[in-house]
């Protein structure tokens, strides 16, 4: 989940990055990065849900990434559009609002919460896995021990009895 959600926040500036490119360019070249870009986007978001779907607390900032790489995507759809109708001022204030709503930044501090969160949660089950090899680890020290003991006392036993019969 960790690397997902940095391959998330990669993914969503990729994508940023392609359909400026393009906007800029106009290549199909372009066009295609940034088509490929979205759809890198959508799987990731993809991966996220299914990794962290017995997480509860990740629910709301899933969800909130979701609405905002549906409203790249629409965004992306958008200016696509009017830079085929040629409304370049269109195009311009799509991206300035895009810019002024934060989106790009949200983004980024809701894939580190949710990473933070995971590293805390990775953390938590590395101290019980840790306690859990100790707890081992007695156990199988004193089970050698115990068998060590047994294993000289039938020793003795054994020997008691052989002087015995001599």
């Amino acid at each position: 989940a960790i690397l997902e959600l940095g391959a998330l926040r990669g993914s969503f500036l990729a994508g940023d990055a392609a359909l400026r490119t393009l906007l800029v360019t106009g290549s199909e070249q372009d066009e295609a990065s940034c088509r490929e870009a979205m759809a890198g986007l959508a799987e990731n978001l993809e991966l996220l849900r299914a990794l962290l779907r017995s997480d509860r607390l990740a629910g709301p900032a899933l969800r909130r990434l979701e609405v905002l790489a549906e409203g790249r995507a629409k965004l992306t759809r958008d200016a696509l559009a009017a830079r085929r109708d040629g409304k370049p001022d269109a195009i311009r204030g799509m991206l300035l609002a895009d810019t002024a709503a934060g989106v790009t930044s949200e983004v980024k501090r809701i894939v580190e919460k949710l990473r933070m969160e995971q590293m805390a949660l990775l953390a938590n089950r590395d101290s019980e896995a840790y306690l859990q090899a100790q707890t081992t680890r007695w156990t199988v020290g004193t089970g050698v021990a115990l068998n060590v003991l047994l294993l000289v006392l039938a020793g003795w036993l054994v020997r008691g009895d052989v002087r015995a019969r001599r």
